[in-house]
């Protein structure tokens, strides 16, 4: 975890991930069991939802063995990438 990470709700079974500075009011989905859980994920730098009761939801895929990368466009949008993909 990144510095100025705070006011996050993380969903359970998630190994490996990372989550960078300015990180605030994200809820991310984590997997459902042992078996299904997410990984080899990051949230980028200053990925923000609005307040408490208005969370960014992230949803991960899980079993997967890439890594996954969330984080809002210039347009303020989330999006979930896989950077292996855009080359």
């Amino acid at each position: 975890f990144g510095n100025n990470v705070q006011n996050n709700a993380m969903g359970a079974y998630l190994r490996c991930a990372t989550v960078h500075d300015g990180v605030e009011y994200v809820s991310v989905v984590g997997g459902t069991s042992n078996r299904s859980y997410v990984q080899y994920a990051q949230i980028l730098n200053g990925t923000c939802g609005q307040n408490g009761s208005n969370r960014l939801q992230i949803s991960f895929k899980a079993n997967v063995k890439y890594c996954q990368f969330a984080g809002l466009n210039s347009s303020g949008n989330l999006k979930i990438w896989t950077p292996a993909d855009l080359v």
